[in-house]
């Protein structure tokens, strides 16, 4: 898992007021989010797109260099995911920026949010996913 995508978990951490998404889809009387640190976290996921976008970059470049320096399959496979998981935080932070405002409870972990944006509907966690 990238930096940046550990980022968005804890902003988001902070942020949900029923937890992590494997409870809060469960939950019948769920609690409302506290607007400070909705604010808050808004600010966090704006900050975290450059950063995503930076760290991306970095991750292409270590790509790059791995494709012609013998780092080993394992680390040449570390590399490759962190790249993906970096790549995705951009639209993952960018997404939750957008939506924030407008839900009680946000996604916080980086398989289920991929899990949402293959199904096409972020506001739906695919129990699949859980």
């Amino acid at each position: 898992m990238s930096i940046s995508s550990n980022i968005l978990s804890s902003i988001t951490s902070f942020r949900n007021p029923n937890g992590p998404e494997q409870e809060w889809t469960r939950i019948v009387h769920k609690s409302a989010a506290n607007p400070l640190k909705v604010v808050v976290a808004e600010v966090g996921y704006i900050v975290t797109i450059p950063f995503s976008i930076v760290e991306t970059a970095i991750a292409i470049i270590a790509k790059f260099f791995s494709d012609y320096l013998p780092i080993g399959q394992e680390n040449y496979d570390k590399i490759t995911a962190w790249l993906k998981s970096s790549a995705f935080s951009i639209a993952w932070s960018t997404a939750d920026a957008a939506i924030n405002l407008f839900c009680n409870d946000m996604i916080q972990t980086e398989s289920v949010a991929r899990a949402c944006a293959t199904s096409g509907n972020i506001f739906r966690v695919p129990i699949e996913a859980l």
